[in-house]
């Protein structure tokens, strides 16, 4: 007669085995740990990131007063000029205008198969700052949104600045302090941008410019300064606090870590840091001509004008 083994189950049975009879206890599913609780300080950044992200989305059907135009930057933006006009076309837009300047891929073919867009094509190249004089010129908004066809920033982003201009204001900035480091790491560049804001008698926009897209212009702002100040981004902003213009930076949008690296825009002393410092010699030259060619601080020694940067 043969015997047959009993197998062993994971219920807990008893099983005759040649070489033991232990009870075959049944089979411990591990749970996993769970996940730590956030912190406080945590749960109240994360609170106020789900406010603002909730807000931006309101703004997108807040109803503006002004008409909008949108001025669009770009050289050679394939990869994303389509994303840009993507969310741009989720705005309450008069009109869209499109500089191409020195593009030899493939991104005046991707305008020209979108619907109600003005195209100024430029075979050579001008720069980002002269394509925004000149798609300020032909512009007929009471509202000038401006961005680069190489940084796609969401339709929720860029709304804030709209409705900063439609409620009062004359030049809206983009605040990228969140994504600068503390003022002892700083680049030159950036310092630069807040001792001329100090200089013009309005520290609380410390690094905040002009030079950064996205960032709105009034139609008031357009007539004060012109059009063609608008190719040394710098000088306008002088000249906008020169003029008592309301100039503020309430709305942001991540430019910093979107924005794509070239060989012109990274190391030190490259091409774009110089001419941005050029271009703040421009700015201090004017408003000193313009007006008092000490700007108001030579009376206050150095210690004096440290401590008004730290407050």
């Amino acid at each position: 007669m043969v015997r047959r083994r009993k197998r062993h189950n994971r219920a807990g049975i008893k099983a005759r085995n040649p070489r033991s009879s232990h009870t075959i206890k049944p089979v411990k599913k591990r749970r996993r740990p769970a996940a730590p609780r956030p912190s406080a300080p945590a749960r109240g950044r994360m609170v106020q990131e789900r406010t603002r992200r909730l807000q931006r989305e309101e703004s997108l059907t807040r109803a503006i007063q002004g008409t909008v135009s949108a001025i669009v930057i770009a050289c050679d933006e394939e990869d994303t000029l389509l994303q840009v006009l993507q969310q741009l076309s989720r705005l309450p837009l008069l009109e869209t205008i499109v500089i191409l300047n020195g593009c030899t891929d493939r991104s005046f073919a991707i305008v020209q198969e979108m619907e109600d867009i003005t195209l100024l094509h430029y075979p050579e190249r001008l720069g980002h700052d002269v394509g925004r004089s000149i798609g300020a010129s032909i512009a007929s908004g009471d509202i000038l949104l401006f961005v680069d066809g190489d940084v796609p920033v969401p339709a929720e982003e860029l709304a804030p600045f709209l409705i900063a201009i439609d409620q009062g204001l004359d030049v809206a900035l983009n605040d990228i302090s969140p994504w600068l480091p503390t003022f002892d790491r700083q680049d030159g560049v950036t310092r630069l941008k807040s001792f001329l804001n100090v200089a013009m008698g309005h520290p609380k926009l410390r690094s905040n410019s002009l030079t950064a897209v996205p960032h709105a212009l009034s139609r008031k702002a357009i007539q004060t300064l012109g059009c063609e100040c608008l190719s040394v981004p710098p000088k306008a902003q002088a000249l906008a606090l020169f003029h008592g213009l309301r100039v503020g930076a309430q709305s942001s949008a991540d430019v910093i870590t979107r924005n794509r690296l070239r060989t012109g825009n990274t190391g030190i002393g490259n091409s774009l840091a110089a001419l941005i410092l050029g271009d703040h010699l421009e700015a201090f030259d004017e408003v000193m001509t313009q007006g008092n060619a000490r700007l108001g601080q030579t009376k206050m020694v150095r210690a004096d004008l440290a401590a008004m940067r730290n407050a």
